[in-house]
């Protein structure tokens, strides 16, 4: 089955966004947007996972979630519209934890 998202802020005003969700059966997940390839990140044995994507700022931005298998071959893909709002005072980096899934 393709990848779920969760829920995610959308505007966002992080140019770094975390998104979690599902992807059961496969082993990792990666997401692609116009800004770049996120480092592959594993999915838990319960199909959780969380990845962080980099929007180009303050712009609407596209984000294609891929599925890998054990092989490290590509399944169903998952694609999501989110929008980049970058604060003034923050250079559009938000200061939250990076990777604060508890899986």
């Amino acid at each position: 089955p393709a990848p779920t998202v969760s829920t995610f802020p959308d505007p966002s005003n992080n140019a770094l966004q975390a998104f979690r969700g599902t992807a059961p059966g496969a082993s990792m997940i990666t997401a692609k947007s116009s800004a770049g390839e996120a480092t592959p990140q594993s999915v838990d044995s319960q199909g959780n996972y969380c990845i962080e994507a980099r929007l180009i700022e303050d712009a609407p931005n596209t984000v294609t979630f891929i599925a890998l298998d054990s092989n490290g071959c590509p399944g169903e893909k998952k694609v999501v519209s989110i929008t980049h709002v970058k604060l003034a005072d923050d250079a559009g980096v938000s200061s939250a934890p990076a990777n604060d899934y508890l899986g």
